[in-house]
C-alpha cells in the first residue's frame, strides 16, 4: 500500500486491478475457511476466520451475520447482540441508513429463543437469504441489457438517417399553368395604355419560348 511510480498511469492502472483481485481472493479464503471450521465444529476457528474477514469488510451485512452465528454457537450470545449494534451504529454513521434487516432478524432471535433453537433458526434463515440471493434473477442487470438495447437500436436509427437516408425531392407537376393578366395603367396619359398592354405580351411571349 502507497507504493507508486510516477509518471506511469497504466502501471497505477494495472496495480489498483491486482489489489482487487488479491482482496477478493482473500475475502474468499476467509470466508471458506470460517464455513470449513464451522462444519468441523472448530467453533473458536471459526470465529476467528469471521473476525479477520469483517475486519477486512465491516460493512458486508453476510460476513456480519455469520460472525453472529459464530459467536452464537461459540456461547457467547452477548457478543453477537453486542456485534448487531456496532454494526447498526457504523451503518447509520457511514451512510445514515438501518442495518440489513437480515441481522436485526438474527439478533431478535438472540434476544428472545433458547440458545440452540435460536442458532439454529437463524443459521437456517442466513441459509436461506445466502440461496436465494444466488438463485435469484438479477432484474437490475436484465434493465440494464434492455436499455442498452434501446440505445444501440436509436444509435442505428440515427446513424442510418445520417448517412444512409437522402431527403426526397419534390417532383414539379406534369401539367404547370401560367396566367399573365393585363398590367394596369396608373399614368396620367390615356396613349400609356398601349405600354401597359405591351409589357404583357412580352412576357407572354417570352414563357412560351421557354
Amino acid at each position: 500500500d502507497g507504493f507508486h511510480i510516477n509518471e506511469a498511469p497504466d502501471f497505477e492502472r494495472w496495480l489498483d486491478a491486482q489489489r482487487e483481485h488479491v482482496a477478493r481472493r482473500y475475502a474468499e479464503a476467509l470466508e471458506k475457511a470460517a464455513h470449513a471450521r464451522g462444519s468441523r465444529g472448530d467453533v473458536h476457528g471459526a470465529v476467528e476466520a469471521w473476525r479477520k474477514l469483517a475486519a477486512h469488510d465491516p460493512y458486508a451485512a453476510r460476513v456480519v451475520c455469520g460472525l453472529m452465528l459464530a459467536l452464537e454457537a461459540a456461547d457467547d450470545r452477548a457478543g453477537a447482540l453486542h456485534l448487531a449494534r456496532s454494526h447498526a451504529a457504523l451503518m447509520r454513521d457511514e451512510f445514515g441508513a438501518e442495518p440489513d434487516p437480515e441481522v436485526i432478524a438474527i439478533a431478535d432471535r438472540l434476544k428472545t429463543a433458547p440458545r440452540e433453537a435460536a442458532a439454529h433458526a437463524a443459521s437456517a434463515e442466513h441459509n436461506r437469504a445466502v440461496t436465494s440471493g444466488i438463485t435469484r434473477p438479477r432484474k437490475p442487470r436484465r434493465i440494464v441489457v434492455a436499455a442498452f438495447a434501446v440505445l444501440l437500436t436509436l444509435g442505428a436509427v440515427l446513424v442510418w438517417q445520417r448517412f444512409f437516408s437522402r431527403p426526397s425531392v419534390p417532383q414539379a407537376p406534369s401539367n404547370v399553368a401560367i396566367a399573365v393578366l393585363p398590367f394596369e395603367n396608373l399614368s396620367a396619359a390615356d396613349s400609356a395604355g398601349y405600354f401597359s398592354d405591351g409589357i404583357a405580351e412580352e412576357i407572354i411571349s417570352a414563357l412560351r419560348s421557354a
